[in-house]
């Protein structure tokens, strides 16, 4: 539609901001397009401001910004009892996560939660690197002492990247 409005607008490349997962945040060019067509040339400066306040931004809140491609991840799975698990275990968990996540805290990671399903408590922490979330998260596991067929996985990148299973229970 733009392009028969504005002919012009069909033969110009327009920058684009992607996400990591390839989804379109902004693009550029139209937003540009839209306003110099739309506004007055004294709107102009005031509104390609704060779009380049808004695209700085989105890039700077952003995870890529952050080095998510360098983010690594130690996320646990501990078996539960049952499919959601019972009280105790969610008791005995939420103990256990509230010592990791100060420690996770203190090594300069992020713990993001926890999600029970089918099964199994799965805890995420996020940080520079998974060799170092292991250690600080291994003695505390080891005091949990996770029931068998729970273990952790090291993923060195996001998610796709290598990744290491390591057992806990046993």
């Amino acid at each position: 539609m733009l392009a028969r409005k504005f002919p012009i607008a069909r033969h110009i490349t327009y920058p684009r901001v992607i996400d990591s997962d390839g989804v379109l945040l902004v693009d550029v060019g139209i937003v540009m397009l839209i306003l110099v067509f739309r506004k007055p040339f004294a709107m102009h400066m005031r509104l390609l401001f704060y779009s380049a306040a808004i695209l700085l931004g989105v890039a700077s809140s952003s995870p890529n910004s952050r080095g998510a491609s360098e983010e690594q991840a130690l996320i646990v799975k501990i078996r539960l009892g049952s499919s959601m698990g019972s009280e105790a275990e969610h008791q005995r968990i939420a103990a256990m996560e509230q010592e990791l996540s100060e420690a996770i805290a203190k090594a300069g990671g992020d713990f993001d939660g926890d999600e029970f399903g089918e099964g199994v408590c799965t805890i995420y922490t996020y940080g520079a690197s998974a060799e170092k979330l292991y250690s600080v998260a291994l003695p505390i596991l080891r005091k949990f002492r996770p029931p068998a067929g729970s273990y952790a996985i090291k993923r060195y990148g996001k998610p796709g990247s290598k990744q290491d299973r390591v057992e806990l229970g046993g």
